[in-house]
């Protein structure tokens, strides 16, 4: 097998793609400990389809395909990732 490629160059040989699909959201068991615990009730999503890392992805990964790509990061975890990139590049 061949090594795929996903766009901007990023080698999706490490990775599993997951399939679209229907997929169960909250909690489905008793109903009165689902009131205790204030959890959500179970609704079914349907999430497209995606591309896992088997592994985790480290900063210094996230960072290089940010640069690699273009791609920008979600808008919420934007001040996060600026916080901890200051922190990062001070120590390295």
């Amino acid at each position: 097998m061949g090594t795929q490629m996903l766009g901007g160059g990023v080698d999706l040989s490490d990775m599993v793609h997951v399939p679209a699909g229907d997929f169960l959201f909250g909690f489905s068991g008793d109903e009165e400990a689902r009131r205790r615990y204030e959890l959500p009730p179970a609704v079914t999503l349907y999430v497209p389809e995606f591309w896992l890392d088997r592994t985790p992805v480290t900063f210094r990964q996230y960072k290089r395909f940010l640069e690699d790509t273009g791609h920008v990061p979600p808008l919420r975890s934007r001040a996060i990732g600026r916080d901890w990139l200051k922190k990062y590049e001070a120590r390295h």
